[in-house]
């Protein structure tokens, strides 16, 4: 052997030196990519799984019963109510006074009905806007 020839044995000796040449290599490889690929598979379902359980909260959240009241009781349908009220309470107290005893002994009775009708009266609206966007209401 030249001195050529042995350096060149000593470079590729050492280039090589830290190579797995054991038997199995190929399949301790291929078990290596396939756990890897195993653990980015059950990443992206985990992360996927946590997306879902998240949008379904959300969705629940707006389906809730507080959440549909929240949407519901809005300032301006309070404002309707009491006016409603008012003016039930302004109209009805001098007509019960004048109808007489059998009139008079439901007069809140009644007067608690039709404050109830006038409160949920824009319900049917509510619940329809809600179903069908209207650009003029929404």
């Amino acid at each position: 052997m030249t001195p050529a020839g042995n350096s060149l044995d000593a470079r590729l000796r050492a280039l090589y030196a830290g190579l797995d040449t054991s038997p199995g290599f190929d399949d301790r490889v291929m078990a290596r990519v396939a756990a890897e690929f195993d653990a980015v598979a059950a990443a992206r379902v985990n992360r996927a799984l946590a997306e879902e359980t998240k949008r379904y909260e959300l969705a629940r959240g707006r389906q809730s019963w507080g959440a549909w009241i929240r949407r519901v009781m809005t300032l301006d349908i309070l404002g309707a109510a009491v006016l409603g009220g008012f003016a039930l309470h302004f109209i009805w107290t001098p007509l019960s006074a004048q109808a007489g005893p059998l009139i008079a002994a439901h007069a809140a009775q009644v007067a608690t009905v039709l404050g109830l009708l006038l409160a949920l009266a824009p319900l049917p609206v509510l619940l329809l806007r809600q179903r069908i966007r209207i650009p003029g209401l929404a």
